[in-house]
């Protein structure tokens, strides 16, 4: 979470949906050529390490914890 992810293909993918588009975290583009060209912006980007790390807290402060999740789930079931 909150590095650069550039996905290749000339199709689109339903779970990067939102992380394209509300958290601006992935990339989908149609050919290596755009992902590179994608890859080298991301790169001169001075900065991009504080702008990512920006978008994975916001990911991370409107998404819940799925493994403190489960756990709950299945204490609760174990215990019930």
């Amino acid at each position: 979470l909150g590095v650069p992810a550039i996905y290749v293909s000339n199709t689109r993918r339903g779970y990067l949906d939102e992380l394209e588009k509300t958290y601006d975290l992935a990339f989908t583009v149609r050919d290596k050529r755009d992902a590179l060209e994608k890859a080298r912006e991301l790169l001169q980007d001075e900065s991009l390490t504080k702008k990512w790390e920006q978008k994975r807290k916001k990911l991370m402060d409107e998404k819940i914890n799925i493994v403190e999740f489960m756990t709950d789930v299945i204490e609760q079931n174990v215990y019930v």
